[in-house]
């Protein structure tokens, strides 16, 4: 048995980045960028308004409000699209929509709330600075300038950001190929009805969920029963995968012959075993350029080590760079004690309490228990050794 930290150096070192690919960059979400994005303009494109009101000369308005007012003519207007033709000169100003190219000879935008117009003049209320409600031309941004960098994750809004600069199309990382095989005697499909001893099968509908969620797709080969012939089968056709994640058959049960097949096969087994709960019976094996991961079979478990150890397989063959944990501190709601011989990782409910975050255990902890993780909103942690945790004591919490 080896130690989370070694497991997942063996995993990391097994993991190669695949080959890029070019793709519509409308089509691209969630996918891994595998180059870097600079700017092909300023941004702003030009100085902008950022308010509906009037274009004026800041010192012309000094006094607006200690005189009860500026009265200044109304020479032009500025349409988002559509600019005025006008220079600014001296007591006049222009009327500006938000967008708007803020016009020659203004420096500064006036709030509409702070006037009073009628058709040719406009009364000034508020004295306000130079700069004010205006975005000066490449303040975002200037040409040539690094926006997003090769292995971020592509996002909607980042999508937005490249349509902003005309990117029609970006180099990005393939996505891996995964193929969801699960096994068991006692398995039926989740649309059928269970006989007696029999129970539906959740694993690859909650495995496949967690790969979506991330933006990789699965392809679901099947329930493997536990003989040698079928289970064999199954497993050779999922070695084309980048990806081969088996659910069940890998503990030490007379019918978990997983181990067993993947040797016949084979594969190459880099590790059995982890010092973790839930999670602990996990085979990382390597068949040429297929990553195999014998899962526990039980959901809440499968779930677990697809998040600590082939989540960061992915990522690797993704070419992600190490993206930061949704994390924050939380106060313990109840005393927790465990065995500490293994690190731990709990399913929690964070709640918010008069401006405090809470945990508290979602369900019982044991791996069988569905209700652990279905109902849970967190992670975290009990290091090795560590046999409990107070009430009241903060700890660190890992979002869903």
């Amino acid at each position: 048995m080896i130690s989370v930290l070694k497991a997942k150096q063996i995993i990391l070192k097994n993991t190669k980045i695949l080959l890029e690919e070019r793709k519509s960059s409308a089509e691209a979400l969630n996918c891994i960028l595998a180059e870097n994005i600079c700017a092909s303009q300023d941004w702003p494109p030009f100085c902008r308004s950022t308010m509906d009101g009037f274009a004026v000369r800041s010192k012309d308005i000094v006094k607006a409000a200690l005189e009860g007012g500026v009265s200044l003519k109304i020479v032009d207007t500025s349409f988002a699209g559509f600019p005025a033709k006008k220079t600014l000169k001296e007591n006049q100003a222009i009327r500006i929509m938000t967008g708007a190219i803020v016009p020659s000879g203004a420096d500064c935008v006036v709030m509409q709330e702070d006037t009073k117009r009628d058709s040719q003049n406009v009364e000034i209320f508020r004295g306000v600075k130079r700069g004010s409600n205006l975005r000066l031309k490449g303040a975002d941004s200037k040409k040539g300038d690094l926006i997003i960098s090769k292995g971020s994750k592509i996002t909607p809004g980042i999508i937005g950001l490249f349509a902003s600069f005309g990117k029609e199309y970006v180099k990005v990382s393939k996505t891996p190929k995964v193929g969801i095989l699960v096994t068991g005697d006692e398995l039926v499909l989740s649309d059928r009805k269970p006989k007696a001893g029999q129970i539906r099968s959740a694993n690859e509908h909650a495995l496949c969920a967690q790969l979506r969620e991330i933006g990789v797709e699965s392809e679901f080969l099947g329930i493997a029963r536990d003989n040698q012939k079928d289970l064999e089968k199954k497993i050779r056709k999922g070695l084309r995968k980048d990806i081969l994640l088996i659910s069940g058959g890998v503990s030490v049960g007379d019918r978990d012959i997983v181990q067993e097949v993947l040797k016949k096969v084979s594969a190459k087994i880099l590790f059995w075993k982890v010092a973790i709960k839930p999670g602990k019976p996990l085979i990382f094996a390597k068949k040429n350029q297929c990553h195999i991961f014998g899962l526990p079979g039980n959901t809440v478990s499968g779930m677990v080590s697809l998040k600590k150890f082939v989540m960061p397989c992915i990522s690797k063959m993704r070419g992600q760079k190490r993206e930061l944990l949704k994390t924050a501190e939380a106060i313990l709601d109840h005393n927790i004690k465990v065995e500490p011989r293994r690190q731990k990782l709990m399913r929690g409910i964070v709640s918010q309490k008069k401006n405090k975050l809470f945990v508290r255990l979602s369900a019982h902890q044991v791996s069988e228990n569905i209700m652990s993780i279905a109902k849970a909103n967190c992670f975290f942690k009990i290091e090795e050794g560590v046999a409990s945790l107070k009430k009241g004591q903060v700890i660190i919490v890992e979002y869903l």
